[in-house]
């Protein structure tokens, strides 16, 4: 229901434990617990009385499933979450070096002086991101074709050196009449 400004997504709560720590008698091993309910789930975690860790777990309604998933180390149980859930794809190589991202970058003289000082001080650099300043007007979906007039140019021209352009487009909007989103 769009109404009620409760957020439109989904989790599925898993749980790692490790044995062997205070209050175990020294018991070795892992267990993992996937809930699955469709309803709004809260899964609180404290420190109990003897040292352990505590968990707490309520869905709303509706029905549900509990998965209990044996060690005896940690990545058997991620294995076995693996083959029931599927894994996520690993992100391209080049999203996980350094960015530089900072909001301000008003031109393309400006983006191009970022990747030319990288260069010259030696700097591992993978992504280059535009914030707002790329749209027209700050108005997602544009392109400020003053500011940044060859975006194909200039994603061509670090591409050579494993370098990304990015330009972001957040989750709001602009209120403008001469917006017609």
């Amino acid at each position: 229901d769009r109404s009620t400004g409760v957020g439109l997504y989904g989790s599925l709560p898993f749980l790692l434990a490790h044995g062997g720590g205070a209050g175990s008698g020294g018991a070795g091993g892992s267990a993992g617990v996937l809930w699955l309910s469709a309803a709004d789930t809260y899964v609180d975690l404290w420190r109990g009385g003897g040292g352990g860790v505590v968990s707490h777990w309520l869905s709303e309604g509706g029905g549900m499933d509990v998965v209990l998933l044996g060690g005896p180390g940690d990545e058997d149980v991620v294995r076995q979450l693996g083959a029931l859930t599927g894994t996520p794809p690993l992100p391209p190589l080049w999203s996980l070096g350094y960015h530089q991202s900072h909001w301000n970058v008003k031109s393309q003289p400006q983006l191009e002086g970022i990747d030319a000082n990288a260069d010259r001080l030696g700097w591992p650099l993978d992504g280059l991101w535009l914030d707002i300043e790329h749209a027209q007007g700050k108005r997602y979906f544009t392109w400020d074709g003053a500011a940044f007039p060859d975006p194909r140019g200039m994603a061509a021209a670090i591409e050579p050196k494993g370098r990304r352009l990015v330009a972001i487009a957040d989750p709001h909007l602009r209120a403008a009449p001469e917006y017609d989103i």
